[in-house]
């Protein structure tokens, strides 16, 4: 009897879902008033320019610092330096410069610390 009740009772819900649901649909086509005759005009020709070929794009600029003339003894750190930096650039190994300076693997040097770059 529940059941049956139950079964009932779902049947009358959807019936008034389906029964509302339609309701909410539009058949009926809206009022569009007529709109006027279109008359086509020819866009006007603007003639524009052909656009200049694009400039062939220039290779990046790599500056590799050339090795320096050994004329001072020393080099005091700046920011970025590293031991390897500094060979490169005096034309030195990283071995020399840590001998020299007496700085032990991983070679690790602090900004201002003025280091022989010659013997």
């Amino acid at each position: 009897m529940l059941l049956e009740n139950q079964v009932k009772s779902l049947i009358v819900v959807c019936g008034l879902s389906l029964a509302f649901l339609g309701g909410c649909s539009s058949t009926k086509e809206a009022d569009v008033p007529p709109s006027a005759p279109k008359t086509e005009v020819p866009a006007p020709v603007v003639e524009t320019p052909a656009p200049a070929p694009a400039p062939e794009p220039m290779p990046p600029v790599v500056e590799t610092p050339a090795p320096v003339e050994v004329t001072t003894e020393t080099h005091t750190v700046v920011k970025g330096d590293t031991v390897y930096n500094i060979a490169k650039r005096y034309g030195r190994t990283v071995t020399e410069i840590a001998r020299w300076n007496s700085i032990k693997s991983p070679y690790t040097i602090k900004i201002g610390q003025v280091l022989k770059v010659a013997p």
